[in-house]
């Protein structure tokens, strides 16, 4: 390779890196997230309420034959992008519920790929295909249209996650 070329790529790749300087570019949303290395960020927040109404709370019992009261206690969102691309990535829900009858904690969980715009507009797209979307603000994340299953309940539900 030229000297000049060498000169060059080196110039560029040290503005990028000084542009970066470890985090996300100013205009998108998850820029105050970190990680294990400056380069890859997650943020987490944990889910604080379902349809409007704090946890925990008792979910309404949409399959017929399970006669069981299952209280959903909490779950954590995770928004996980890189400082070059901070507007894409993935993204993990979990969600957990105590089936109070067996007395027992159960976990389940969506993965798949998020997209967010500059105003804090979120689209995931999970691994299976379905698509739902949330918004962004003040460190507060709104999303409608989880795809939300547990023992006694299915059905497409508002989840508000708040912190870090």
């Amino acid at each position: 390779m030229p000297l000049l070329t060498r000169t060059a790529a080196l110039i560029s790749f040290s503005a990028l890196a000084l542009s970066l300087n470890g985090q996300a570019a100013p205009s998108s949303p998850l820029s105050t997230c970190s990680g294990p290395i400056p380069e890859l960020l997650s943020c987490k927040y944990p889910l604080k309420a379902f349809g409007g109404r704090v946890l925990p709370q008792i979910l309404p019992n949409t399959v017929p034959y399970e006669k069981r009261v299952m209280r959903l206690t909490g779950g954590l969102l995770r928004l996980n992008t890189t400082a070059r691309e901070p507007n894409t990535g993935t993204y993990s829900l979990e969600w957990n519920w105590m089936d109070n009858e067996k007395n027992l904690k159960k976990t389940a969980n969506d993965v798949g790929n998020f997209v967010i715009t500059a105003a804090g507009q979120l689209t995931f797209t999970s691994m299976g295909g379905t698509v739902y979307k949330g918004t962004l603000k003040g460190g507060q994340v709104a999303v409608t249209g989880v795809p939300l299953v547990t023992d006694n309940f299915s059905g497409r539900v508002a989840l508000t996650f708040s912190g870090k």
